[in-house]
């Protein structure tokens, strides 16, 4: 299963037209926008342009483009990747995947660490610290805090952290919606579920120096994750996330044997619920 979507851009080039983007639009995002994800999952060297569309995306159904730059909300529908003269072009998928977000287990940390992680969630998440490591994220981070606060890599520095309720801290775990810096911190919900967020803007405290606040670059590329795991393609399979905060029905049998990802070496939701009352906050989402 996919999140489902009211947006769907199509790339002619193969027979039959394949879908090379959408996500679902709850009336905030412009058309420029769409433009800007789609330059981070398509990949060609051709000029294109974004045409209205037949619900099949095998022809535009208007002869003139949308316009890039437009701020215009985007009208629901199809749309079809085309040049300037309504010509075909050769269009790919990046093979750039999100990174999913995972289950770790750690009893160790100092108390501000500890609170840290019961009380907010990462936004580059720790499981992925040797991406972190190679991608250098922490010259990102300002935090004048000491190693024994934020680690030697700064990854547990509150630049890489947001207080969220539990509900919220699990839609920004799964990518289902992200904060764009780059757009007065806007928010995009990208299921077809949400909607509370979409539009709004993440305060943030200009009286707080910036070095505790949020990291502008860490969601940045949180965001691009958002897009990558939303955007591209056909979009990623909905998967199944556990949150340590969240209250599960063990009444419902059905969501027992639910597993991360679907991964089988995986523990089951009832096998993680059960862990988690019986030791604490020893399994954290990040």
């Amino acid at each position: 299963m996919v999140y489902s979507r009211n947006v769907t851009v199509w790339c002619p080039s193969k027979t039959p037209p394949e879908i090379v983007g959408g996500f679902y639009q709850h009336g905030n995002v412009s058309i420029a926008t769409l433009h800007n994800w789609l330059q981070i999952v398509l990949v060609t060297t051709d000029s294109w342009h974004l045409f209205y569309s037949d619900e099949n995306g095998e022809q535009a159904t208007r002869p003139d483009p949308l316009d890039s730059e437009s701020a215009e909300p985007l009208p629901l529908g199809h749309y079809v990747v085309l040049s300037i003269g309504l010509q075909r072009v050769q269009v790919t998928l990046t093979t750039e995947r999100h990174r999913p977000r995972t289950l770790s287990m750690d009893n160790t940390g100092t108390n501000r660490t500890n609170a840290f992680r019961t009380r907010a969630c990462h936004i580059f998440a720790k499981a992925h610290k040797d991406v972190w490591t190679l991608l250098e994220m922490s010259r990102f981070i300002t935090d004048d805090a000491s190693e024994s606060d934020q680690g030697p890599d700064s990854i547990n520095s509150v630049q890489n952290g947001l207080l969220l309720d539990p509900a919220t801290h699990y839609g920004f775990d799964s990518y289902q919606f992200g904060v764009n810096p780059d757009d007065n911190y806007k928010m995009t919900e990208f299921a077809f579920r949400g909607g509370r967020l979409d539009g709004r803007s993440l305060y943030i405290n200009q009286n707080v120096d910036a070095k505790y606040r949020p990291s502008p670059d860490l969601l940045r590329e949180h965001f691009r994750q958002c897009v990558l795991a939303n955007v591209k393609g056909n979009g990623r399979p909905a998967e199944d996330f556990f949150d340590p905060e969240e209250d599960h029905d063990l009444n419902n049998t059905a969501v027992w044997t639910y597993r991360s990802g679907g991964d089988p070496d995986q523990p089951s939701r009832l096998e993680l619920e059960v862990r988690s009352r019986l030791v604490g906050d020893s399994f954290i989402s990040v």
